[in-house]
């Protein structure tokens, strides 16, 4: 993810290119939605890895920004499928 948006920031800042943009969109789609089933195994426990009680917080934040990563990343598919 990392590198694609590097890759893809010096790129689309010369010229728009609608399949890396695209490219970009979905990798970070996926990615997120891994992050949010991961975070979401942490938060229900009965696992090798799970958060303590005080950590609910952090969960609930985690899973949140997880949730708004998908759904813009989902908004620049459709953005730009429009296009």
């Amino acid at each position: 993810m990392f590198v694609t948006g590097i890759i893809a920031g010096i790129v689309l800042s010369f010229k728009y290119i609608l399949w890396l943009h695209m490219l970009y969109a979905a990798i970070g789609a996926i990615v997120f939605t891994l992050f949010l089933a991961y975070h979401t195994q942490l938060l229900i426990g009965n696992r090798k890895h799970s958060i303590s009680p005080e950590e609910y917080v952090f969960a609930a934040l985690s899973i949140y920004v997880d949730i708004v990563q998908i759904f813009l990343f989902l908004l620049q598919i459709i953005g730009a499928s429009t296009k």
